[in-house]
């Protein structure tokens, strides 16, 4: 599982500019694909600035840019929806796929168990729920789970 919470809260993170400045490098100008991780990228509040940034570079620094994989655990619904809303069809027009990998340990309270997240699997269930209804208006959306087999829900 993820241990980003080990990581010190005074740590620095880069801003929006200082990520567009390091993705437009021309050492990364071949990049196809770009994945966001964390902890949970939606706890950014810049995160909308950042994916229309990328798209933005697109253009001229980089070329081949083809998806920006998210990965989610879901629980902050509205506002993953509200931003994904907010970045489709600019990601679209640039011919950029978004694709998001959401966190799914197991089903019902097993995967809130493994999480320590009372909730936490309705709150994904919804998200997952929405970003569907979000991609029938935009097709190119793709929406997919990553699992963490462990002794907890190998079952």
């Amino acid at each position: 599982m993820c241990n980003i919470w080990q990581v010190p809260n005074d740590l620095p993170e880069l801003s929006v500019n200082e990520w567009l400045d390091v993705l437009g490098s021309p050492a990364l100008s071949e990049l196809k694909e770009l994945d966001v991780t964390g902890g949970e990228p939606f706890l950014r509040d810049d995160l909308v600035q950042l994916l229309l940034g990328i798209g933005r570079l697109k253009a001229d620094r980089l070329p081949h840019l083809r998806s920006i994989a998210i990965t989610t655990n879901g629980f902050l619904t509205q506002k993953i929806l509200d931003e994904v809303n907010a970045v489709i069809a600019p990601l679209e027009q640039a011919g950029i796929s978004l694709v998001f990998a959401c966190g799914m340990d197991a089903v019902g309270e097993v995967h809130d168990r493994i999480r320590n997240f009372t909730g936490g699997w309705n709150r994904l269930h919804t998200t997952i729920e929405g970003l569907n209804k979000i991609r029938e208006q935009h097709p190119s959306l793709v929406i997919g789970i990553k699992t963490t087999v462990t002794r907890h829900n190998i079952n």
